[in-house]
């Protein structure tokens, strides 16, 4: 088992005491009979397990189990690793001292990688939490999950801050569907992510993920997308943020 040390901070995380990992350790890694889901892992001494799990070949999961049972169950929550990546995750729950985050493919990018991550837990509640973990030197079996879900394992944009003060969600529209030679269609899941500009428009457009349907029905999401303008409170703390739009519909084949 590699060592962690947890605590309860007010200010930094800096100085508490951090335990290295056996040489050569890579995340356990298990995969379903079919092939469709799979799981890698690391536990701790202390009772703390990360688990991250792709679901079907297209949900990607990460839970934190083991933490400390504190008051209050939303959260924002900040990562930080040695070599100056950092990340931010605009919700989370912790409840009975499992972690649940949105955005997990964001926490699962910033893994990759042994050595420390400072992941500190906040809301406007409770004295913030801070967890020092000392992660695994190798990640080739992490990886292979995150691959396995269909994820970029290096993202830059995972650095700008998320939006979340959106008073709605963006539309764009679509050019009419072409009519099917077929006469069939298929249902399509596309998220995307984009960058607001500072006229508070949505910019650099890209596919973050997607289930079903063409890839030129994902470009066409992008494209319909950039240029679209955001409704926010604040324009000038909403640029250079992130938004993320999830678009479903039929398709045509």
């Amino acid at each position: 088992m590699i060592a962690l040390v947890m605590a309860y901070l007010l200010g930094s995380a800096a100085g508490l005491p951090l335990h290295g990992p056996d040489p050569g350790t890579d995340w356990d890694y298990a995969v379903a009979e079919d092939n469709i889901s799979s799981v890698a892992s690391v536990g701790y001494s202390s009772g703390l397990v990360v688990n991250v799990t792709c679901y079907g070949g297209g949900t990607l999961n990460v839970v934190v189990t083991g933490l400390p049972s504190v008051e209050g169950d939303r959260y924002s929550v900040r990562l930080s690793r040695a070599d100056g990546r950092t990340t931010s995750l605009p919700t989370a729950t912790l409840a009975s001292g499992t972690l649940s985050v949105d955005y997990d493919e964001r926490m699962a990018r910033i893994m990759r990688g042994g050595g420390e991550l400072v992941m500190r837990l906040e809301d406007e509640q409770s004295p913030p939490v801070a967890v020092r973990i000392d992660l695994p030197e190798q990640h080739a079996n992490l990886d292979r999950v995150i691959e396995h879900c269909d994820r970029r394992l290096d993202e830059p944009r995972d650095s700008l801050p998320i939006l979340t003060d959106l008073r709605s969600i963006p539309r764009a529209t679509f050019p009419p569907a072409r009519r099917a030679r077929t006469g069939s269609s298929e249902w399509a899941r596309v998220e995307i992510s984009c960058v607001v500009s500072a006229e508070t428009r949505l910019e650099e457009c890209q596919v973050e993920h997607q289930d079903g349907g063409s890839r030129a029905y994902g470009t066409a999401v992008t494209r319909a997308y950039d240029g679209t303008r955001v409704d926010v409170a604040d324009p000038t703390a909403a640029a250079g943020k992130v938004v993320h739009v999830v678009v479903t519909g039929a398709t045509v084949r």
